[in-house]
């Protein structure tokens, strides 16, 4: 599950919240980022490992989701508001992100849209 909301710098630009908080099911960001590790040889023989703690800082995620029109909705308002930063919550973390939807394509038969969503994360909330 990946849930959309205001950031907190944006929250009183953007009212009621509830029209800018989106929540899709049934899909989550992978956000595992592998940690720079170092070793060396010491000069009394031993081994010295560092390891250096990676952030999500600079990632990007893109991810094509069918959503209903309620959905596709909130998605265009988020999209149209103006606003860059935006909190991003999956698997139970919380993270900063810049939001954008590429691509979006309407069903007509089932009246479903398909949506390309695109984030670029600045770091965790």
């Amino acid at each position: 599950m990946i849930t959309i909301s205001p950031s907190v710098a944006n929250f009183a630009a953007l009212s009621p919240t509830a029209d800018y908080t989106v929540t899709i099911f049934d899909t989550r960001l992978n956000m595992l980022v592998p940690k720079n590790i170092n070793a060396a040889r010491t000069i009394s023989g031993g081994a010295s490992v560092t390891v250096w703690e990676s952030g999500v800082a600079g990632e990007s995620r893109s991810i094509y989701k069918t959503v209903s029109q309620s959905v596709y909705d909130k998605l265009l308002r988020i999209k149209e508001s103006g606003v860059d930063e935006w909190l991003v919550r999956s698997s139970g973390k919380v993270y900063n992100a810049v939001f954008d939807m590429t691509f979006a394509a309407k069903d007509e038969r089932t009246g479903r849209w398909t949506c390309q969503l695109e984030f670029v994360f600045t770091g965790e909330a």
